[in-house]
């Protein structure tokens, strides 16, 4: 393992991401509902299995995936997106960690870092404010009762032990050849080096590549490369190239019963590989649809 590096997964040639005016993601939005005893969870298992090396996880979205990597004490982090001002977010928060020590200094530190045009997506006016409510969210790696978590992340982050990447869970772009297919031969290297995925989060994509248009506007069609089949189907197969039965899979792309058309809201659930990627599962997804806000 120690002649192995996070860059090893990722290729040269992968896409570039998309320019778009939605600000990236600070804390993770709309996905709060089940998502403290999937961390509990995960937490807990973590800690009563003795074989805790060689963690890999790999996510798409905002903060979530760094409760996910606290909760796990992972060793190595992918962190994916397409949007351009993602990558922007995540190198402030990189920045920030190597120069901080506490929570608060973080918070204090990050904000001027984050550029404001486009606006971060967030549910405040106040980025710090934003931020700072995570002291007290009990799964969330910036809680002040556990610093270790906030102390974990950044020794990755100096350690050089988390990246990111630009992936689109649909697969290619522009006629580039698959590369979820590059992604698992990769992977399969990293697993006979003693590094295996053991966290997957796609968040709530997989209920965004459901609707008629992509996550900016953007045609679906151009994002496929096997132009006959639906962006959720594509991004079924491709992810199902990269996990191995071991994996711990974390998703926010069932609505929630109380959603609504003008407030969506995701329950964030954890599955096996074969729950997964059941039918039923991705079925349920397909036909759940948001509430009529009342007296429609």
């Amino acid at each position: 393992m120690e002649n192995w590096t996070l860059g090893q997964l990722i290729g040269q040639d992968w896409t570039p991401p998309l320019h778009t005016d939605r600000g990236g993601y600070t804390v993770t939005m709309r996905e709060t509902s089940g998502s403290e005893p999937v961390i509990r969870a995960l937490r807990q298992e973590s800690l009563s299995n003795t074989t805790n090396t060689g963690k890999l996880h790999l996510g798409w979205g905002s903060f979530r995936n760094l409760d996910i990597m606290a909760a796990r004490q992972c060793q190595w982090g992918l962190l994916l997106d397409i949007n351009i001002h993602q990558f922007t977010v995540w190198d402030a928060v990189f920045e920030a960690l190597r120069q901080t020590d506490r929570q608060e200094d973080f918070v204090d530190c990050v904000v001027p870092l984050i550029p404001d045009s486009p606006k971060p997506r967030q549910f405040a006016n106040s980025t710090a404010h934003w931020l700072k409510a995570d002291f007290l969210r009990p799964d969330s790696w910036l809680n002040f009762e556990h610093p270790d978590r906030f102390s974990h992340i950044q020794r990755m982050v100096i350690e050089g032990r988390i990246i990111t990447a630009c992936l689109d869970m649909r697969g290619s772009t522009n006629g580039h050849s698959p590369l979820f297919d590059e992604l698992a031969q990769n992977l399969k290297v990293a697993r006979e080096l003693g590094v295996s995925l053991d966290t997957l989060y796609v968040s709530n994509i997989p209920w965004m590549l459901n609707q008629q248009e992509g996550f900016f506007g953007e045609s679906h069609q151009l994002h496929l490369h096997d132009q006959s089949v639906q962006a959720t189907r594509q991004a079924k197969h491709n992810l199902q190239k990269i996990v191995q039965e071991e994996c711990h899979i974390i998703s926010a792309m069932h609505l929630t019963p109380t959603a609504t058309a003008e407030n969506l809201h995701w329950d964030t659930r954890l599955y096996t590989p074969a729950q997964f990627f059941s039918d039923a599962v991705w079925q349920e997804m397909s036909v759940a649809q948001p509430n009529k806000p009342s007296g429609e």
